[in-house]
């Protein structure tokens, strides 16, 4: 249940603009069934329709995800993200527009089939750890809602018109709020001011990691504009699409603190961070101050999302000029909320497990290792570690497990003795060097809760 977001009332309606009255009979786009759950006079429409939001925005939240480890896990086990770059990158910034611009119905069923997908290809067993992933858990799922709702702020105060008012700052994370009844998260868990959003950052730092694979997928979300600008059209598009990714790859890596990008592997100068900000400042505003401007800019960036966007841009107003709550939504359109597809397919795999017999593995039970070699990252869960020069990270749970493995020196805290950089040193001779923050490689993590070293301070 969704406490007092369940509750089914009046909807509310809104007046039409002179401006989507008109382009409402002067224009052939076909107008939505309604104004969703914002509507033209929210705080929202005005943040996530501006040109910062479906570009910086967007891709700031999708690479700071990847620093969530069990996320990660998620992401790379479908192998969308490289497979697919173009399919992936579109999907995702139709959802997000769906639940900001669509209509109810668009939005409900929406969020009934990317839980019915997680389900699917969501679960898995996140390498490093041992632990059970699940892409529906509630806990993921604000991860995912707070880093793009707060990437999306983020991107409009710093390329944008600036910050908002208070007044309008605590309307936007109320609507934050709103929005995430449409995923299964558990509404008294989503902060509503900037003061608990900042707190909420802060208790997910600690347990944030990054691996290898997390620094590749990072890179690789990065780049994929370009693909996704360059691949659908003709040759001569591409050097217009490196343009544009690489100045958004700028701006995106420039609001992401040091801590980040370090853990990220991405290096920037701080004479492109100070470059590209007025370059994107005078752009942005450029493209924001024509309707043309933005169609076009968005018919580049993602066709798919047009038919979502288009009445938003041109003013068309809907059939029914008025907002429902969540709650009221599921129940006009006879869909379950997330949270209840996800307790029913939980129920399911909970009965299909006992059928089975194959209990999820404990993940405590042992140790796992990350092999890091020229041709990527691979995890091996044997006694030994692979042989020959491949640099080794071995992660631990235990001081004793590692003290039978590598030299620890005796003042050495077991929080930091978890990341072991094994390297040959002569034939049939390993040395260990305990890992404070970050490696070489990769292993770089705050938490202990994933067997890993607090962060240093």
């Amino acid at each position: 249940m969704l406490s007092g977001l369940q509750e089914v009332g009046p909807t509310h309606a809104q007046t039409p603009t002179t401006e989507h009255t008109t382009a409402s009979r002067a224009s052939g786009v076909k107008p939505l069934e309604d104004y969703g759950f914002f509507g033209p006079e929210s705080i929202t429409w005005r943040v996530w329709r501006y040109p910062t939001s479906l570009t910086v925005g967007f891709q700031r939240a999708v690479v700071v995800e990847q620093l969530n480890p069990f996320l990660l896990a998620a992401v790379d086990g479908t192998g969308n993200v490289y497979a697919q770059p173009r399919v992936r990158y579109n999907r995702t910034l139709r959802y997000f527009a769906t639940v900001a611009f669509g209509d109810t119905r668009s939005a409900v069923h929406a969020s009934e089939i990317l839980v019915k997908v997680h389900a699917k290809n969501g679960v898995g067993i996140e390498p490093i750890s041992g632990r059970r992933y699940d892409a529906n858990d509630p806990g993921q799922q604000l991860w995912i809602h707070m880093t793009a709702w707060h990437s999306i702020l983020y991107a409009y105060e710093a390329y944008g018109p600036g910050k908002l008012s208070e007044e309008d700052e605590s309307r936007y994370w109320h609507e934050c709020a709103i929005a995430a009844a449409l995923q299964t998260i558990d509404p008294d868990q989503v902060p509503r001011s900037r003061e608990e959003v900042r707190r909420y950052f802060e208790r997910q730092r600690p347990r944030l990691a990054a691996s290898e694979t997390t620094q590749v997928m990072m890179k690789r979300i990065l780049g994929a504009l370009y693909e996704v600008i360059a691949e659908p059209r003709p040759r001569a598009w591409a050097p217009l699409a490196w343009i544009v990714s690489t100045a958004v790859r700028a701006a995106t890596i420039a609001t992401m603190p040091r801590w980040q990008r370090a853990l990220g592997g991405l290096r920037q100068p701080r004479l492109v961070d100070g470059a590209i900000r007025p370059v994107m400042r005078f752009v942005f505003p450029l493209i924001a101050r024509s309707k043309t401007s933005e169609l076009k800019a968005l018919a580049i960036l993602s066709p798919t999302i047009l038919s979502v966007m288009e009445p938003v841009i041109s003013g068309v107003a809907p059939e029914t000029p008025a907002t429902l709550t969540p709650a009221q939504a599921f129940h006009r359109h006879h869909v379950r909320t997330p949270r209840e597809v996800y307790a029913s397919l939980a129920e399911q795999a909970d009965d299909r497990d006992l059928q089975e017999h194959t209990p999820w593995p404990h993940p405590a039970a042992r140790p796992m290792r990350v092999a890091t070699t020229a041709k990527g990252a691979g995890y091996d869960d044997r006694p030994t570690t692979p042989a020959g020069d491949d640099a080794v990270f071995v992660i631990q749970r235990e001081r004793e497990q590692l003290s039978s493995r590598g030299r620890i020196s005796a003042g050495t805290r077991p929080s930091e003795a978890l990341v072991v950089h094994y390297h040959r040193t002569e034939p049939g001779r390993r040395e260990a060097q305990t890992g404070r923050r970050q490696s070489s490689f990769g292993i770089s993590a705050h938490d202990n809760t994933l067997g890993l070293p607090h962060r240093s301070t």
